[in-house]
């Protein structure tokens, strides 16, 4: 397995975005992939293998933190750590960058997945688009 950067231009990015639709979208009835206003602005992370997208993860800067979001990995390679080694892979380049934290906003069935590596809930739950979520953060200090 291979770990890349890319941006909007790059031509993995298609393949990108028809992953995060499939597993981040489509399951909830929705029927087409927004165009996140912060697209050309986020770091993208993209997991290879035999050449083909298998996961993903976006960051978007905000100061000396910023989020982390449509974090995905292809329904028949789950349960391998790709999400983990995407997000550890992440965490890296932000440490190497000098960013102090980062958070997510996750949905309530993968909390348990965010707590195991390290994420602690901020505040109460919340619905957003319909679906539970709650404030996760982790401090890249430590």
């Amino acid at each position: 397995m291979e770990f890349v950067w890319i941006d909007t231009k790059h031509p993995l990015y298609q393949s990108e975005r028809k992953l995060r639709f499939e597993l981040l979208y489509q399951p909830f009835g929705f029927f087409e992939l927004e165009e996140l206003p912060t697209e050309e602005s986020s770091l993208h992370l993209v997991a290879l293998k035999d050449h083909k997208v298998i996961g993903c993860v976006l960051f978007h800067p905000e100061g000396d933190t910023g989020r982390m979001h449509q974090l995905a990995v292809s329904s028949d390679q789950q349960a391998r750590g790709i999400g983990t080694r995407l997000v550890q892979a992440l965490e890296e380049r932000l440490k190497e960058d000098g960013y102090q934290s980062l958070y997510k906003e996750v949905r309530l069935p993968v909390i348990e997945f965010f707590e195991k590596i390290g994420y602690r809930p901020e505040g109460e739950l919340y619905a957003r688009s319909g679906l539970d979520h709650r404030r996760m953060k982790k401090d890249l200090t430590i």
